[in-house]
């Protein structure tokens, strides 16, 4: 305890604190009687906020007796109206108030004292008590309307039933922030001088602590008018955290010294706390608010900053609300009551949890629909985190299990409960308890949104570190049905919005639970009879009648109700929920036995559910676009418009799910028609919007703005529908089928006919916006703009316009953009064979712009065109190239004019950015241009292109290796990639030519070493394209062809080799380690993503180098046994490691020729360890994968290689590599394998070491089907191929195969 000296020296302190401007006062309460009799300002300020209401925000629905039902609302202009009513005579008197209040404190500080210096003389200490009460009420007189009894607030124990908004808002915030510290003190005061006297205070303390919740309800509720203002000089941190620790130091004292009293003394120091909570959690939320002098432009802050999140976390949550919320459950009281305790320390946890109330609706940025995801608060993450992170002296971290999660999670979870009970008991028909109610709902949609927002963090909380899993901290699956019992309560409809954001985010973070009870929200649970329009007769989908009947209010103009309002909410609810369902599983018709047959026909209810919701939600973009159309209903107010804006970007998000995620094959092509319509009538706002911004009639700017906003979001569906047209990997991505049956249906033509106007690019933010979705439109279906002629031609004009523009060189790179989107569609069409058109007209239309474009002084413009001339057509090239009297690809007669104008772009010194998109765009024109087309895949187009000749291929390739060398050691990153994977397509296209005729370019070796330097570069994308330009660039090094004639002159090439094939194994192991844990560093998620690319990159590389077998031969087997090794691996983990890294290791080790496998077999032992992998994933996997024919396949070229020494290798590593001998016994025997293969098994097993692992029966198995196989007159040894009669038996020619 600090010593009494101490705490009066610092009382009398601040009893004469030269910081408020006046020395200590001597007045008595006659005087203070006195000034308060004759001061008319109490009834001037009365009259003048009698009739104001407070509008709170969500944090402060604890202070009220109903919480407000989550409207949007902004109070500005009236709070204006009020302010500028105040009436002179109250200006006048304000000093008079002033005068008043600041003799009641010091007052009240005397009081302090005297009570301090009397104790333990009871009868004295009884009289000042009496005078603190007194005094108290006085500043209540001053601080509230005249029908407030100042005894009733004092004695509220918990809730205050006060609305702060009756507070006299003309008293300046530095006054009422002194009151509250003020009092604080005194309660310090108090407490600090001996437990006795804070046991006899106790009812002084709680009267102090209400009227300083009553104060912070000011700052707490109207923060908005204080954010223009200084911050109060007793509100500066230090003194906020002052505050607290005053109140902590109290309660923590109390809930450890109440242990060993009786049941009722404990619940009056349950009652004494829970007073206590409900002061600090007004602290704290004022501790939020941003002031005016803060130069941050953030709209909150984290709460008491000085402290810092652990030691927030320690103090307020660890050490107090826990213990606190311990005890009320230890307590005998009834549910209501608990509950009722517990609110303030909820609200302090939700205080903490939450990022201080962000809007989590989406919103529209730059014309695009941006999501916003669940922010995590640094004291979130500091009591909510899976694990603690300790450094270790020597440097080290050791992760230790969080254990304040799991008992945040109890806490909020008991709250939890005790609400529901307490809902389902009382049906919300009590005002005092609703508040708590929707106090604990609000706490666990905290928790929830803060544990999916770590969800995505770098420590995962698994059980190999301690930690429970997340579907057994927290029951989502049984809140989710109190959520719907809830909701089906008639009165809880004013909080509904809170029960639906919960139910939003148990989807997010626990889909699989949530997905379990979709019934309960989805499913058409009436009798079919009664299924219709009619909701008054039917029940109908849960969620589905809240939008129903958000509809029927929208329809008759009532914007105000609670159905219109709950709206958003249940639409983002039902969208979560349907993210969470497997649709693909469960409506597919590769969907498991299991689920079709579960409750009926489990797909046909599937479906059914998914129209209806379908269906709701044609009626709401119905709805909304009459109310597009009928503009003066949108000026109606600011509740009513946001809510409006909430409604369309939720039924937005919707509808693109649902012409996106949902599988339209086979039975569920019942789901293209709605969902094609959902995209039609999307058009159709969008259309419209576009149309009303450019009507003169439109007067209100509010109403203006959000029809523009309207045609942005409901733009955004036709994104999602359209897609992306080709991946960045170039992989063609067709049309979503109901966007599909849209754009082929005449309700498409007056949509294109508005994104094809010139009416559309007016203003800069309409072109922004315009071209994103006209682009979209022509990447991913640009047979829609050729399939008329006037459409071409205006697409051409359009484009023209914006290229045109001199004088903005943001438009011309829109209309850049339209092009290359044009580009990219067409080329991505022609390999999904869905584009039936000549094109000649390409070069003629566009080329005459991506030319000029190219000298254009904007270094933006240049690179745009530089980015469309790369996705160029060879038929583009041949009529660019070749001179209208010319008919050769010879070098000479070529036309090099714009290729050269690329080439030099990629040395341009004043810009990084042209010289990579030079780079790439230079390495597509060659892919393009030299590679042989596959004759049989290729469209009746490409059959007709002849390949340019030998002497242009050459002729190109040496332009462009002088051109890379100098900017592959260029110092940007970029441009480095770009040069890498220029001279990848580069040296691909001519391995292409050079197998097929004997083409000899020198230039290409010479780019060996830069790329396998830049293996160990330090950007991720370099190293990359190094992985994959490596492969290519190898057969110019290594294959026989080239090397033979320099192998003798250069002894070291086997050891670069070797130290190749070391390195790219490395980049595989790399990936694999950090899948099972295992990596020594800590990756990012973009690092993690990086390295499952070089994986998958380093395996097809290695399979190229593999294949060189006059290469093996000259290394050691140690290094080809290790580079296998981790190639068996890739197959090992296909559970764990990304799907392509399996599937590229499975390709490369089956292109690999035999020969090696021969070679290997004889020395090394990576065929036996191949073989055990390949059975065990041919056991695992069944006919479920997509390499499993591949897998077969090189289990039979191993198998064909091995001789008896692999087998007994396969057997010794059963333990590390297991697989079920028995089912590779039916496997050898299903499919027919040569007798010589059973003769190798048994010999193998026959060994003294596999006999010791294995069972007699076994043995025994093999040698009676060899036995079998020799007696079996078709199969002899005598039939065998000449190469395998010897398994000891290599042939240098076995690459044939």
């Amino acid at each position: 305890m600090i010593s009494e000296h101490f705490i009066m020296s610092r009382w009398d302190a601040l009893r004469t604190d030269t910081g408020t401007g006046r020395a200590q006062s001597s007045s008595s309460y006659t005087r203070i009687r006195r000034r308060l009799a004759g001061n008319t300002e109490i009834q001037t300020i009365r009259q003048h906020h009698g009739n104001f209401h407070r509008i709170g925000r969500v944090g402060d629905r604890g202070e009220s007796s109903v919480p407000s039902s989550g409207r949007v609302t902004d109070n500005s202009e009236l709070r204006s109206q009020h302010y500028h009513k105040s009436s002179q005579t109250a200006n006048e008197n304000v000093s008079k108030s002033k005068d008043v209040i600041n003799d009641a404190l010091d007052q009240f500080k005397n009081s302090v004292s005297s009570l301090v210096k009397s104790h333990p003389n009871k009868e004295s200490s009884r009289d000042i008590v009496g005078n603190l009460r007194s005094t108290l009420n006085i500043i209540i007189k001053m601080l509230l309307p005249e029908n407030i009894d100042p005894d009733s607030i004092l004695d509220s124990c918990i809730q205050n039933q006060l609305s702060s908004s009756s507070i006299h808002t003309s008293l300046s915030p530095d006054l009422v922030s002194e009151i509250i510290y003020v009092i604080l003190r005194g309660i310090k005061a108090i407490g600090n001088k001996s437990r006795p006297l804070q046991k006899e205070c106790k009812d002084i303390i709680v009267n102090m602590s209400n009227l300083s919740s009553v104060c912070l309800g000011i700052f707490a509720s109207r923060q908005q008018p204080y954010r223009k203002t200084e911050r109060p000089r007793y509100f500066t941190d230090l003194r906020l955290c002052e505050c607290v620790t005053i109140l902590l130091d109290i309660i923590r004292t109390d809930v450890d010294s109440c242990t060993n009293d009786t049941t009722t003394q404990q619940m009056e120091v349950i009652g004494f706390n829970a007073s206590l909570f409900v002061c600090l959690a007004k602290i704290m939320a004022v501790s939020t608010i941003n002031w005016g002098n803060n130069k941050s432009t953030q709209k909150w802050r984290s709460p008491l900053n000085p402290w810092g999140p652990e030691k927030t976390a320690t103090f307020i949550v660890k050490q107090s609300v826990l213990p606190f919320v311990k005890s009320v459950g230890d307590s005998t009281v009834s549910t209501a009551l608990k509950l009722t305790y517990c609110q303030a320390a909820m609200e302090c946890v939700c205080v903490l949890l939450n990022d201080h109330q962000v809007d989590l609706f989406p919103e529209i940025k730059g014309g695009k629909l941006v999501r916003r995801n669940h922010p995590l608060s640094k004291h979130a993450a500091a009591i909510l985190a899976p694990l603690v992170v300790d450094v270790l002296p020597d440097g080290k971290e050791k992760h230790s299990r969080n254990p304040l999660r799991s008992e945040v999670i109890a806490a909020i979870s008991v709250s939890w409960n005790w609400s529901c009970q307490v809902a389902f008991d009382d049906g919300f028909s009590n005002e005092t308890t609703n508040g708590q109610i929707v106090t604990s709902c609000r706490s666990m949609t905290a928790v929830v949104n803060a544990l999916y927002a770590l969800k995505k963090g770098k420590y995962k909380c698994t059980e190999q570190n301690g930690c429970s899993p997340p579907s057994q901290e927290l029951h989502a699956s049984e809140i989710s049905k109190q959520i719907h019992m809830i909701l089906q309560i008639e009165r809880s409809s004013p909080f509904r919005s809170y029960f639906l954001e919960l139910l939003t985010s148990l989807s997010l973070m626990y889909p699989s639970a949530l997905a379990r009870h979709w019934h309960l929200f989805l499913e058409d649970t009436s009798p079919r009879h009664l299924r219709g329009d009619n909701l008054a007769v039917r029940k109908g989908s849960f969620l589905v009648s809240f939008v129903e009947r958000g509809i029927c209010d929208s329809n008759n103009g009532k914007y105000d109700d609670e159905c219109w309002i709950n709206m958003p909410h249940a639409l983002g609810a039902i969208s979560a929920l349907i993210s969470s369902m497997p649709l693909t599983l469960w409506i597919s018709s590769e969907g498991r036995t299991s689920y079709r047959l579960s409750a009926g026909n489990f797909p046909s209810r599937v479906r059914q559910a998914l129209m209806n919701t379908m269906s709701a939600i044609l009626k709401v973009m119905s709805s909304l676009r009459t109310i597009v159309e009928t503009e003066p209903i949108l000026s109606r107010g600011f509740g009513s418009n946001a809510y409006f804006e909430h409604t369309m970007i939720q039924c937005s998000i919707l509808a693109g799910q649902f012409c996106t995620i949902l599988p339209f094959a086979g039975d569920n092509d019942v789901l293209i028609e709605p969902a094609s319509k959902i995209v039609s009538l999307a058009a159709d706002i969008y259309t419209l919007g576009l149309k009303m911004i450019g009507i003169d009639t439109v007067s209100f700017a509010a109403s203006s703005q959000l029809i523009g906003k309207a045609s942005s979001i409901f733009g955004h569906v036709i994104l999602e529908s359209l897609g992306s047209g080709v991946t960045d990997t170039g992989k063609a991505v067709a049309v979503s089928p109901p966007a599909r049956q849209w754009l082929c249906d005449v309700s498409s033509y007056d949509f294109i006919g508005v994104a094809l106007s010139k009416k559309t690019y007016r203003s800069p933010n309409q072109s922004k916006a315009g071209v994103d979705i006209l682009a979209h439109v022509a990447r991913s279906a640009p047979w829609v703009i050729t399939r008329e002629p006037f459409n071409l031609a205006t697409f051409r004009d359009t484009c023209s316009h914006l290229c045109g523009n001199v004088n903005d060189a943001k438009t011309r790179i829109l209309g850049l953009k339209l092009v290359e989107s044009f580009l990219l569609g067409r080329k991505a069409s022609q390999s999904l064979c869905i584009f039936q058109i000549d094109f000649p007209v390409v070069p003629e239309y566009f080329c005459p712009l991506l030319q000029s474009a190219l000298k254009d002084e904007i270094p933006a413009v240049r690179i745009s065109a530089i980015s469309s001339f790369g996705a160029l057509l060879q038929t583009d090239w041949r009529s660019m190239l070749l001179t209208p009297h010319e008919s050769t690809f010879e070098p000479d007669m070529v036309d090099w004019t714009c290729i050269n104008s690329i080439l030099q772009a990629t040395s341009d010194g004043s810009n990084s950015g042209i010289r990579s998109a030079a780079c790439k765009a230079i390495g597509n024109i060659y892919s393009e241009c030299i590679d042989t087309p596959d004759i049989e895949n290729s469209s009746s187009t490409q059959k007709k292109t002849i390949p340019f000749c030998d002497a242009f291929a050459i002729h190109f390739a040496n332009n462009v290796c002088n051109k890379m060398e100098m900017a592959i050691a260029d110092a940007n990153a970029s441009v480095r990639s770009m040069a890498i994977f220029a001279m990848g397509n580069v040296a691909s296209a001519m391995r292409g030519r050079s197998e097929n005729s004997e083409i000899y370019i020198p230039t290409i070796k010479k780019f060996f070493d830069p790329v396998n330097a830049c293996l160990d570069d330090r950007d991720e994308k370099v190293v990359g394209n190094a992985i994959r330009t490596i492969g290519h660039i190898a057969y110019f090094v290594y294959s026989p062809m080239y090397l033979s004639s320099v192998l003798g002159e250069n002894a070291g090439i086997p050891n670069v080799f070797s130290l190749l094939l070391s390195k790219l194994s490395s980049k595989v192991e790399l990936a694999l380690c950090d899948a099972i844990g295992e990596s020594s560093r800590d990756f990012s998620w973009k690092q993690r993503n990086s390295a499952k690319k070089h994986a998958w990159g380093a395996c097809m590389s290695i399979g190229t180098l593999l294949s060189f077998s006059n290469m093996t031969k000259l290394i050691q087997y140690s290094v080809i046994e290790t580079t296998l090794n981790q190639l068996f691996r890739c197959i090992q983990l296909h559970n764990i490691v990304h799907e392509k890294i399996s599937a590229s290791s499975a390709a490369s080790l089956l292109k690999l020729p035999c020969s090696l496998w021969l070679h290997c077999s004889s020395n090394c032992g990576a065929i036996g360890r191949g073989l055990a992998t390949c059975f065990g994933f041919i056991n695992q996997r069944a006919d479920k994968s997509s390499i499993l024919s591949e897998i077969k396949s090189l289990t039979k070229v191993m198998l064909s290689a091995a001789n008896s020494e692999d087998f007994c290798i396969m057997f010794l590593n059963q333990d590390d590599i297991p697989f079920d001998i028995e089912q590779m016994y039916q496997w050898l025997v299903s499919n027919d394998m040569d007798v010589y293969i059973f003769d190798k098994i048994s010999l193998a097993l026959e060994h003294k070491r596999v006999r010791s692992v294995l069972d007699v029966s076994v043995a025994q198995m093999f040698l009676t089907r060899t036995r079998h196989e020799h007696k079996s007159p078709c199969k002899s040894a005598e039939s065998l191929p000449r190469k395998y009669s010897n398994g000891d038996e290599s042939d240098d020619d076995g690459d044939e195969l």
